[in-house]
C-alpha cells in the first residue's frame, strides 16, 4: 500500500513537472512570437511613415519649385526660407526611405531629385545677380520644365504603387469592398 502511494505520488510529481515544463515552453514560444510580431509591426510602421513622409515632401517640394520656378523670388532671404528647405526636406526623406526601395522604385525618385535640383538652379539663375554675389549655378542644355513634369509624374506613379499596392485591390475584391 505504501508502494502504491509512492508510485501515485511519483506519478503526480512527474506529471506536474511535465505540465510545468510544457507550460514554460509554450509561454516562452508565445513570448518569442510576440517579440517577432512587435518588431515586424515596429519596422512596418517606420517604413509606412517614411513612405508617407517622402510622398508629402515630394508634393511640397514640387509645389514650391513650380511656384518659384514661374515667379522667382527677388530676394535671397525668401529663397532660403521658402525654397531651399523644401529641397533639403525631400533629400532627407528620400535618403531615409531608400532602405525600403528596390532599384525599380528608387530610380524614378533619383531622377526626380535631379529634376528638382535643375529647377532649383533655374530659380537661382532667374533671381537678381546681386542677391548671389556672383554665384552662378550650373547651366543645363535642356529646359528644366519638361523633365520637372515628367519625372514628377513617374515618381508619383511609383509612390502611389508603394502606398496603395495593387495587391490590396485583390484583397478588397475578395472581401466585397
Amino acid at each position: 500500500m505504501i508502494a502504491a502511494a509512492a508510485i501515485g505520488f511519483g506519478a503526480t510529481v512527474v506529471g506536474a513537472l511535465v505540465g510545468a515544463g510544457a507550460s514554460i515552453w509554450t509561454t516562452k514560444k508565445a513570448q518569442e512570437s510576440e517579440m517577432k510580431r512587435w518588431y515586424a509591426d515596429y519596422f512596418l510602421e517606420k517604413e509606412s511613415q517614411r513612405m508617407a513622409d517622402l510622398y508629402a515632401d515630394i508634393e511640397d517640394c514640387h509645389y514650391t519649385l513650380n511656384r518659384y520656378g514661374n515667379a522667382p523670388p527677388s530676394e535671397r532671404e525668401v529663397y532660403e526660407e521658402e525654397v531651399s528647405p523644401k529641397l533639403e526636406s525631400y533629400i532627407r526623406s528620400f535618403r531615409l526611405a531608400q532602405i525600403h526601395l528596390d532599384d525599380e522604385e528608387e530610380e524614378p525618385l533619383k531622377e526626380l531629385l535631379g529634376s528638382f535640383r535643375r529647377m532649383d538652379y533655374h530659380i537661382i539663375r532667374e533671381m537678381p545677380d546681386e542677391e548671389w554675389n556672383g554665384y552662378n549655378p550650373p547651366q543645363t542644355d535642356t529646359d528644366p520644365w519638361h523633365e520637372f513634369s515628367t519625372d514628377y509624374e513617374r515618381a508619383m506613379e511609383v509612390m502611389e504603387e508603394i502606398l496603395q499596392p495593387a495587391a490590396l485591390d485583390n484583397i478588397e475584391d475578395n472581401f466585397g469592398n
